[in-house]
């Protein structure tokens, strides 16, 4: 009777091991297949890249923003970029941006200083050099090479010509007669047509 008490137990010691033993097994293949469905490869940082805006050409000119921007600083603009392109570039107007007092469709040229007031503030020039308004405008008919200098894109040999082209053919009768002098291209008609008068 002894014997078969004792042999009922070890088998049924064994049918538990057994069970156990499979349910471990289950355990550890479902850990596996988790580590693995969670593995992932790490992304390449340096594949990502943002282009700088640029014409067609590739070509691009550069332009310090200030003032009531949200991001002020250098920012790179295509040719030909306008002042809300400059305002964009710089993340924007800020709060208290008095944008009332800008031309935004007016032309940058390369290497100004674009200065966008606050509310608030009293008129202020738009650049470094230069107003927008026509007060601020160097008068083509009446300027001498000094003055002309201080227009962008224009040394003194381009000022020379200028004045000695008024005084050879007369007085300027529109900006666009620019043109006519030896050495300016629209380029830098562009660049002068919101900075220069003929009257």
């Amino acid at each position: 009777m002894r014997w078969r008490v004792a042999g009922g137990a070890v088998l049924v010691i064994g049918i538990v091991s057994l069970i156990v033993s499979i349910m471990l097994s289950g355990f550890a293949a479902r850990g596996d297949r988790q580590v693995v469905s969670r593995s992932v490869e790490p992304a390449d940082a340096s594949a990502v890249s943002v282009a700088p805006p640029a014409d067609s050409n590739g070509e691009a000119m550069y332009v310090h923003v200030i003032g009531a921007v949200v991001t002020p600083g250098l920012v790179r603009l295509p040719l030909n970029a306008r002042v809300v392109d400059a305002i964009a570039a710089a993340s924007g107007l800020a709060n208290d941006a008095q944008s009332s007092a800008l031309n935004l469709a007016r032309r940058v040229v390369d290497g100004e200083q674009l200065r966008v007031p606050r509310v608030g503030e009293p008129s202020v020039i738009e650049s470094a050099t230069h107003e927008a308004g026509s007060a601020a405008r160097v008068n083509l008919n009446t300027a001498q090479v000094t003055e002309l200098q201080t227009l962008p894109r224009v040394g003194s040999t381009m000022a020379k010509r200028i004045v000695d082209w008024r005084t050879a053919h007369g007085r300027f009768s529109s900006v666009d007669d620019l043109t006519s002098v030896s050495g300016v291209g629209e380029k830098t008609l562009d660049a002068l047509r919101d900075l220069v008068v003929v009257g």
